[in-house]
């Protein structure tokens, strides 16, 4: 059997990974500025409902042999996966809609 720590090692890699990350955000410049916020607020609508329903949907799959609802650390994995899966399902809707992720430069945010 694994340690705790020894298991936890992959979760806090990403995690500190993730907290290393340079701050981003997305331009496209054949687009009016003014139209950013709704496009990015549609991405992140439909990414969301997207990895909502992957995550209900894998939970019900996996119930019979790994109820993560009596598992804290299983349903915190899982629910980690759903984020990751949307950030990557926003990432992709803004680039199917001609947008790019450019580093940030500090004085105002996104």
């Amino acid at each position: 059997m694994m340690s705790w720590p020894k298991a936890l090692a992959p979760v806090l890699a990403v995690v500190l990974a993730a907290a290393c990350a340079v701050p981003t955000r997305w331009e496209n410049p054949g687009v009016p500025r003014d139209r950013w916020p709704g496009d990015k607020a549609a991405c992140r609508a439909q990414a969301a409902a997207e990895a909502e329903r992957g995550y209900v949907r894998g939970r019900g799959y996996r119930i019979q042999d790994d109820d993560t609802r009596t598992d804290p650390l299983r349903a915190r994995m899982a629910r980690f996966d759903a984020v990751k899966k949307r950030d990557d399902l926003f990432a992709r809707c803004m680039r199917a809609r001609g947008y790019r992720e450019v580093k940030k430069s500090g004085g105002r945010g996104e």
